[in-house]
């Protein structure tokens, strides 16, 4: 847990791989970390659950695994 309260925001910039972040609307545990994480990572792409709160892959696996294959799908081939 305490890594929740270090600020690691200025080493975001380096990750220059692209970068899928997935959330749900409703998370209470960490609301914003999502959107400061897609803020400050270049090659990123956001997608919000909005009916999830924490847990997306738990509530709602079947949209999460189609948006992992769908991020992937662009990688196939070259």
């Amino acid at each position: 847990m305490e890594a929740l309260h270090c600020d690691f925001t200025h080493r975001l910039e380096a990750i220059r791989m692209p970068t899928l972040l997935m959330a749900g609307q409703k998370d209470e545990l960490v609301p914003l970390s999502h959107i400061l994480l897609h803020e400050h990572i270049v090659n990123s792409e956001l997608v919000i659950f909005e009916e999830c709160g924490h847990t997306p892959m738990l509530e709602a696996p079947e949209k999460y695994q189609l948006e992992v294959q769908r991020f992937l799908r662009q990688f196939r081939n070259g």
